[in-house]
């Protein structure tokens, strides 16, 4: 726990009759999050480091450069969607964006993946998601089909269940499988967090998802 002379980060979440959303932000206190924060010692060849760009990017890019030099593995969500140091690609495991995030970085993302140490994997929403992995080759995710009430927090589920499937030993394929059901699921229901899907319901939606 740490307090700093910052308000407290809130956003203002605009959701249309269709479930599509626009999200207005307030960063407040997460601009001053320091990557010196994370201890020393959490870092090792078993760690998995999930980051945003909530935080000051700076900070972001040096702890991802931290958890590397440990050997660990590291997932970059370009959310918001901010200039990164280009540099920074070989350092990072997956990126992960939506498509307009995507866009803002390169019309290319064959190319981007080059640059990563596994891939680049592009959600589209009800069309799922593509993964362009480092080696050329591509793999596409289906997407449930569902009538989304909600797509607000979708994308945080597919990063978080992505990378904790990697976490837990799970081949990229298999993860990203999890993820897509995961993120179909959390449109279902209004709200962020609240609407995220716990372990049991990702494991009934994942014979609801078609075959890649």
């Amino acid at each position: 726990m740490r307090d700093i002379e910052l308000p407290t980060g809130c956003a203002l979440i605009m959701v249309s009759a269709g479930g599509e959303n626009i999200i207005a932000v307030a960063p407040g206190a997460n601009m001053g999050v320091r990557c010196d924060w994370v201890p020393e010692d959490l870092l090792d060849a078993s760690t998995t480091l999930v980051a945003q760009l909530e935080v000051p990017p700076r900070e972001t890019q040096a702890l991802i450069s931290r958890v590397r030099r440990h050997c660990g593995r590291c997932l970059l969500n370009l959310a918001p969607a901010l200039p990164i140091d280009l540099a920074l690609l070989p350092e990072i495991d997956l990126l992960v964006a939506n498509e307009i995030e995507a866009a803002t970085l390169s019309s290319n993302p064959i190319g981007i993946a080059r640059w990563l140490r596994q891939g680049f994997v592009v959600t589209r929403g009800a069309a799922g998601a593509s993964a362009f992995l480092a080696d050329g080759s591509r793999l596409d995710l289906p997407a449930l089909a569902i009538d989304p009430v909600d797509t607000t927090g979708a994308g945080d589920t597919f990063v978080g269940v992505l990378a904790a499937g990697l976490d837990l030993g799970a081949s990229l394929p298999a993860a990203l499988r999890r993820a897509s059901a995961a993120a179909g699921l959390a449109c279902l229901a209004r709200g962020a967090q609240t609407a995220m899907p716990r372990a049991a319901a990702i494991d009934e939606a994942m014979a609801g998802l078609p075959p890649s």
